[in-house]
């Protein structure tokens, strides 16, 4: 049994679960395709729709 306040070494994570390959390409494309694609949609709205 651990004491107060320490961890119990089960539920510890290891280096390998923290940073996910597929996780962070997923994070990165959306961060990139996400405002790319908002402009461009912005873009034509505005162009289509005059104000």
């Amino acid at each position: 049994m651990p004491k107060i306040g320490e961890e119990d070494p089960e539920e510890m994570v290891d280096a390998d679960d923290l940073g996910r390959p597929n996780a962070i390409a997923r994070v990165v494309s959306f961060w990139t395709i996400g405002p790319a694609a908002s402009v461009g949609l912005s873009y034509g709205f505005l162009v289509l729709v005059p104000l």
